[in-house]
């Protein structure tokens, strides 16, 4: 999400999709011709306040943004009561992105909301109440690191006791913990007794602690070819 700030004051607010922020937005402050927006061209400067993301593909992430776009429009957010005559644009996006974390299709998946500006935006834990708990709320820049280390040292799968090498694996992020296994191995055993097909979170098989799926699955969000077991 884009502000353009007045003293301090966010007053005016634009959702958006891009894989590229640092680039999009550069593209919404040169203006239109270097491929901004008509919304925001020669209305800035732009900053990038917030990120949301985590979608398990490109569709995913622009059906939520036109849903975001076009709230009215919405089956999942047309019961939602309409701007208020003195709400910022700023507040009323807040508002809109709390009640869609909180409705399918998206309350299931494993989103991370960024906040790039807490002297503008604010406290998101405070503001965003209905958030599931499987999601996480981060201050500052997003971290690009991969959070998953593939020691040549392991293997062989914790679960199937099969070989690793070569192949996607999922390792627990207690770093006391030396847990490695296939995706589909870990995803079968958090998924055991549930009608669900794709895992929220789930004790490590080893440790217990409990396990986000979408932090596992951080370093394959740009990969077309992961899959979960069908049931």
């Amino acid at each position: 999400m884009l502000i353009k700030t007045v003293q301090r004051v966010a007053r005016d607010a634009v959702a958006g999709f891009t894989v590229n922020p640092s680039r999009r937005i550069s593209q919404h402050n040169k203006g239109s011709k270097y491929g901004g927006a008509k919304r925001t061209n020669n209305k800035g400067p732009w900053e990038m306040a917030m990120i949301v993301c985590g979608f398990p593909n490109e569709i995913s992430a622009l059906r939520f943004e036109w849903a975001w776009q076009n709230p009215l429009q919405s089956r999942r957010l047309s019961a939602l009561p309409k701007r208020k005559p003195r709400e910022s644009l700023l507040a009323y996006h807040l508002r809109l992105l709390d009640k869609m974390l909180s409705s399918p299709p998206w309350i299931r998946l494993p989103l991370s909301i960024h906040c790039l500006n807490v002297d503008i935006i604010g406290n998101l834990e405070e503001l965003l109440l209905c958030k599931p708990n499987h999601m996480k709320v981060l201050q500052g820049p997003p971290s690009m690191a991969s959070e998953i280390s593939q020691s040549e040292d392991l293997l062989d799968c914790g679960l199937c006791d099969d070989e690793l090498l070569g192949v996607k694996l999922v390792k627990c992020y207690n770093n006391e913990c030396t847990f490695t296994g296939h995706v589909t191995c870990l995803a079968t055993r958090i998924l055991s007794g549930s009608d669900q097909i794709l895992p929220i979170s789930g004790p490590c098989p080893s440790c217990r602690v409990t396990l986000l799926w979408g932090r596992l699955m951080k370093p394959f969000q740009s990969s077309n070819t992961l899959s979960v077991p069908v049931k």
